[in-house]
């Protein structure tokens, strides 16, 4: 709806999709540098927000067409939202609560991750404010999706949820061509009413699983390494646009994607095993959930690269994390060693706690 709006009041074109994905990468940056001063660390923060701007993922896939964008930028609303100690509990819920819906009418897939959000900081949350917060943004979840669900019974005669491709998408993720990435269902089921449609394509793919579980558990795994760890297919779609980016310039661009993202991936692990923070220990909470969102609702199905671009804002702020706790421990004095003969054994003054 907001590309529709957008298209009709700028046309579609690329100046104009451009236009408005660098609009909304600039409010996911705002987003992650609240996020960064939420935990804590704004410094931090500011430079993972303008690292955002400048890395590969976003500038290849502003000039698209596509919803990642918009996802990224709700989920790190939802996450700061979570995390945001001193915002008021009507407010929380409130944000979340619409946050999530949207989510959930833009990615379905990524839905629970509001949830997940919530289950890792459990901890720090304590039960009732967890429950206090959760049940609540989910009945307000419920409202904002209600005029989807209204829609979807009056179209289908039935309750849709989230969405009718879910057997489509299970069926691009489970067969021997799979790769991740999109790919025309089979022929033989166009034609089909939309939901009978995805019914019968989750069948063929849960057939096929049920009789080839090595070549599934492969699969899943090669999905897994292949989305999480390369980072090619920004130019593989700036080639194919018309106006078309030539090959051979996004091959001279490829070194600097794939290499931009080993070092977030790696910066990231570094920053994981640091001694950790307060700060630390929460954006290592949030990326857990990620990884938790990946695993146990991603994986499974379509997964492309682009199926993971929810969690480059938390990786990127890890790294700036952990750059900033090294840097604060090369900063900090460091005691001399003191010989025998210098140590003070008088008693230590008390103390009012």
């Amino acid at each position: 709806m907001l590309l529709a709006g957008w298209s009709i009041a700028f046309g579609f074109s690329t100046p104009s999709l451009l236009a408005f994905g660098t609009l909304t990468d600039l409010a996911t940056a705002a987003m992650i540098a609240a996020l960064g001063s939420r935990v804590g660390r704004a410094g931090a923060g500011r430079g993972a927000a303008w690292l955002y701007l400048i890395w590969p993922s976003a500038l290849f896939s502003a000039p698209l067409a596509q919803k990642e964008s918009l996802c990224a930028l709700l989920v790190v609303i939802i996450a700061t939202a979570w995390v945001w100690s001193d915002l008021p509990g009507w407010k929380r819920v409130s944000v979340i609560g619409v946050a999530a819906g949207l989510l959930a009418l833009t990615q379905p897939g990524e839905a629970p991750l509001a949830g997940l959000f919530g289950l890792v900081l459990a901890g720090r949350l304590g039960l009732v404010r967890l429950l206090r917060t959760g049940v609540p943004a989910a009945a307000i979840a419920c409202l904002v999706l209600l005029p989807w669900w209204v829609r979807n019974w009056l179209t289908f005669g039935a309750f849709v949820p989230l969405t009718t491709s879910s057997g489509v998408g299970l069926w691009i993720g489970n067969n021997p061509g799979a790769t991740g990435n999109w790919m025309a269902p089979p022929a033989s089921l166009r034609g089909l009413p939309e939901l009978e449609y995805s019914r019968q394509a989750g069948l063929i793919a849960r057939e096929w699983i049920t009789a080839h579980p090595v070549a599934f558990v492969r699969l899943t795994l090669a999905k897994l390494a292949r989305s999480c760890g390369v980072a090619d297919f920004g130019l593989v779609r700036l080639a194919a646009m018309r106006p078309a980016v030539s090959a051979w310039i996004a091959a001279l661009l490829l070194p600097l994607s794939q290499g931009a993202h080993l070092v977030m991936l790696g910066g990231a692990a570094v920053a994981a095993r640091l001694r950790a923070d307060r700060a630390l220990e929460t954006v290592l909470l949030l990326v857990a959930a990620c990884g938790l969102q990946i695993a146990v609702f991603g994986v499974w199905f379509e997964f492309a690269e682009r199926h993971r671009e929810f969690a480059t804002p938390f990786l990127l702020l890890l790294l700036c994390l952990g750059l900033d706790r090294a840097q604060r421990g090369r900063s900090s004095p460091v005691a001399p060693r003191s010989s025998r003969a210098s140590i003070d054994h008088r008693p230590l003054p008390t103390m009012n706690t």
